[in-house]
C-alpha cells in the first residue's frame, strides 16, 4: 500500500480489486495496486468523490466539479461556489452534494 504525506479523506471501493480514494490527491486501485490519477490543471486534489464505475465518476474540487468518463476529465463550474463535504451519484443523470449551508441537486436528461 502506498504512503503519502497528503490527506486521504474518502474511499470508495467498487469491488474487491477496484476502488478510488479522494483527498489531497486521487488514487485508483486497479489490478492489485494503487496508482495516482492525474487531474487536469490546475486541480491537484479532490474531495468528495462519487464513482459509478471505474470508468465513470465525479469529483468535487476547489473551484469546480470534474466528471471522469473513459479516462478523460471534463470540468464543470461549481454553480453555488461553495465547498462540498459529501456527494452521492445515483446514476449518470442524477446526484446530490451537500456542504457549507448548501445542497446541490444535479440532473441531466439521458
Amino acid at each position: 500500500s502506498p504512503m503519502t504525506e497528503k490527506s486521504l479523506l474518502q474511499i470508495q471501493m467498487l469491488g474487491r480489486d477496484e476502488g478510488w480514494i479522494g483527498g489531497g490527491m486521487v488514487l485508483r486501485h486497479h489490478k492489485g495496486r494503487w496508482e495516482e490519477v492525474a487531474l487536469p490543471a490546475p486541480y491537484t486534489g479532490a474531495y468528495p468523490i462519487a464513482m459509478l464505475s471505474n470508468d465513470e465518476g465525479w469529483l468535487m474540487v476547489e473551484g469546480g466539479i470534474l466528471h471522469y468518463k473513459n479516462g478523460t476529465w471534463q470540468v464543470f463550474d461549481n454553480p453555488l461556489g461553495v465547498a462540498y463535504s459529501a456527494m452521492l451519484m445515483l446514476n449518470e443523470q442524477e446526484g446530490w452534494a451537500v456542504g457549507s449551508r448548501a445542497i446541490l441537486h444535479y440532473t441531466r436528461s439521458p
